[in-house]
């Protein structure tokens, strides 16, 4: 038996990985991910650095569908469209600054 490591086990053997960095729920940042040309919005759940930089876990969506998939940082960016647009009305969602119950 050959107990030498191949050139994939090679190049990550001994390498310090860093322990993942998981969003808690009310702090999970919108973003937008690169997919196919096109950003689609989507949430942050987790957060690793690899060799290559960091690496987001998010939850996006696109066509009515939700993914769950992983983006190297140059595809993420922060979500700068406000999408809360009428979740608010009829007693839905959370009450505004101020208002009268």
């Amino acid at each position: 038996m050959d107990d030498s490591l191949s050139p994939v086990d090679a190049a990550s053997y001994g390498q310090r990985v860093e322990e993942p960095y998981v969003y808690p729920i009310e702090d999970r940042p919108d973003v937008e991910v690169l997919v196919d040309g096109t950003w689609c919005p989507g949430e942050a759940r987790m957060r690793t650095q690899r060799a290559d930089g960091l690496h987001y876990n998010v939850s996006w969506h696109r066509d009515s569908q939700t993914y769950l998939d992983t983006f190297h940082e140059r595809d993420v960016r922060l979500d700068t469209v406000d999408r809360s647009h009428g979740r608010n009305q009829h007693g839905v969602g959370l009450p505004q600054r101020g208002a009268q119950p």
